[in-house]
C-alpha cells in the first residue's frame, strides 16, 4: 500500500499539465512559436494588436529535463524563414497556468506562472 501510494506521488510530483496564455503587449504585428520539453513544436500564433491572446496547453512527464522555448517573429515561420524577434526559455514542471507576453519589438517574457516549479530560465513572478 504504501510503495503504491509513493508511486502516484512521484507520478503526480513530474507530470505536466500546464495552460499557457499569451498576450500581445503591443499593436505591432508578430507571431510566435513554443517548442516543447519533448521537441515538438506548437502551432504558430498570430497577434495583430495590443490584447490579442493565443493558448497553448502543455502535457506530458518530466516536462523539466529540457527547456520549454517560445520564439518570437516578425513574419510567420510557417511562410519562409520569418525574422525571430527573440526567445525565452525555461524548466517548466506541475500543474497549473503560464502566462507569457510578447512584443512586436522586444524579447517575450513570463508574466507570471500558478502552480507550476520553474528553473532555469525566465520564470517570470508567482501568482
Amino acid at each position: 500500500m504504501l510503495v503504491a501510494l509513493l508511486c502516484l506521488l512521484v507520478t503526480v510530483v513530474y507530470t505536466c499539465d500546464i495552460d499557457v496564455e499569451l498576450e500581445s503587449q503591443t499593436d505591432g504585428i508578430m507571431h510566435s512559436q513554443f517548442t516543447f520539453h519533448n521537441g515538438t513544436k506548437s502551432k504558430v500564433h498570430h497577434y495583430k494588436k495590443k490584447g490579442d491572446k493565443n493558448k497553448a496547453h502543455i502535457v506530458g512527464g518530466l516536462c523539466n529535463l529540457q527547456p520549454t522555448i517560445l520564439k518570437t517573429y516578425k513574419e510567420d515561420p510557417e511562410l519562409g524563414s520569418g525574422k525571430q524577434i527573440g526567445e525565452t526559455r525555461a524548466f517548466l514542471e506541475g500543474a497549473g497556468m503560464v502566462h507569457y507576453m510578447v512584443h512586436h519589438d522586444a524579447w517575450p517574457r513570463m508574466g507570471m506562472r500558478v502552480g507550476v516549479s520553474c528553473g532555469f530560465g525566465d520564470c517570470g513572478g508567482r501568482g
